[in-house]
C-alpha cells in the first residue's frame, strides 16, 4: 500500500493536513516515534517515514529530498507497522467524509487548528490499533472464547 506524503504534492499529505491542520508532520513525527519507541521499526525506519513528509525526527525540515521524494510502501515495514499505518490511513478518509451529512470543516475540526473542538474528531483509541489488540476478530478467536 503506498502511502504519499509529500508535502503539497501527495494526497495522503492533503489527507492529513486537513485532519490535522498546518502542523501535521509534527503530528506525523510523534506516530512515527511511538513506533520506533515500541520497537514496531527500526531507527533507519523511523528516519525514512519522517524524511517523506519532509522532515527529520528532530522535527526541521528536510533541507535535501533527493530520493525520500516519493510514496511511501508499507509493504517494506514489518507487519504490525504497516497494518496500524494503514488502519490510520484509511482512517483519515472517514474523517474527511464521516458520512450521515456531517462537514469536516478544517478551521474547526482539524487537531492543531486554532479553534479546534474536540468533540468533532473521534477519539484517536478509535483511530489507532494500539497493544496488539484485536480489531477484525477471526473465526478462530471468536470460537476460542475465553481461553
Amino acid at each position: 500500500v503506498p502511502i504519499d506524503l509529500r508535502p503539497g504534492v501527495g494526497k495522503d499529505a492533503f489527507r492529513f493536513e486537513a485532519a490535522f491542520g498546518p502542523q501535521w508532520q509534527l503530528v506525523w513525527r510523534e506516530i512515527v516515534q511511538s513506533l520506533l519507541d515500541e520497537s514496531y521499526i527500526s531507527p533507519r525506519m523511523a528516519k525514512w517515514l519522517v524524511e517523506a513528509a519532509g522532515i527529520t525526527l528532530d522535527g526541521t525540515d528536510l533541507q535535501r529530498r533527493d530520493k525520500k521524494d516519493q510514496p511511501i510502501h508499507l509493504s517494506r515495514f514489518p507487519s504490525m507497522a504497516a497494518e496500524r499505518l494503514a488502519f490510520f490511513f484509511q482512517s483519515l478518509s472517514w474523517i474527511q467524509d464521516p458520512g450521515s451529512g456531517i462537514t469536516f470543516r478544517a478551521e474547526t475540526d482539524a487537531l492543531t487548528s486554532a479553534m479546534f473542538d474536540p468533540g468533532t474528531v473521534p477519539s484517536l483509541t478509535q483511530i489507532i490499533p494500539a497493544y496488539n489488540e484485536v480489531i477484525i476478530p477471526s473465526v478462530g478467536f471468536l470460537r476460542s472464547g475465553a481461553l
